[in-house]
């Protein structure tokens, strides 16, 4: 994902002076998408599995053989494994979500694009922006989109399955 941003970063330095530079910028963002919906769909659901799966360890950890584990150790490395679920969904989100800003800032570019060109090119200038700005953000395969609302929609639905669980998980 990192060389595709960085390609898009680079095209959109070099390329903000005419309409054909913006279409191929918006040509490589929808290569882009496209290229990660399944990658990020698999990514996010697994990591959101894993975290409740881990949630449910611990919350029935008392319950449970330890297979030569302490307790201590067996809490410690089942918070690792989701913390680690954690960070990744958070960089995944964040990264895609920024990537989708810094795409959407090149509206004011083609604004002025607009006010520079001739009233031949015109036309084509407002498909483009029209383009840019009905471009939804990142999502994973149209099930949900990819920004920092999700990471708050996740965190959610883990507190309330932890929660639930707390309280009806008796020994």
């Amino acid at each position: 994902m990192a060389i595709s941003s960085f390609k898009i970063q680079q095209h959109k330095l070099t390329a903000m002076d005419n309409v054909d530079g913006f279409k191929t910028l918006s040509q490589i963002f929808s290569s882009f998408e496209n290229a990660c919906q399944w990658p990020i769909f698999m990514s996010i659901s697994y990591s959101t599995i894993s975290i409740i799966n881990m949630v449910y360890e611990l919350s029935t950890s008392s319950c449970t053989n330890f297979d030569g584990w302490s307790f201590g150790e067996f809490v410690f490395f089942t918070s690792i494994c989701v913390l680690i679920d954690v960070f990744k969904v958070t960089y995944i989100c964040l990264t895609l979500d920024k990537c989708y800003d810094k795409y959407k800032e090149t509206i004011s570019n083609i604004r002025e694009l607009y006010v520079r060109t001739t009233k031949y090119e015109r036309p084509e200038v407002l498909m483009l922006l029209h383009d840019v700005e009905q471009r939804r953000p990142f999502s994973a395969l149209g099930f949900f989109e990819v920004n920092r609302g999700l990471l708050v929609t996740i965190l959610g639905t883990v507190l309330t399955y932890f929660i639930i669980l707390y309280q009806t998980v008796t020994c």
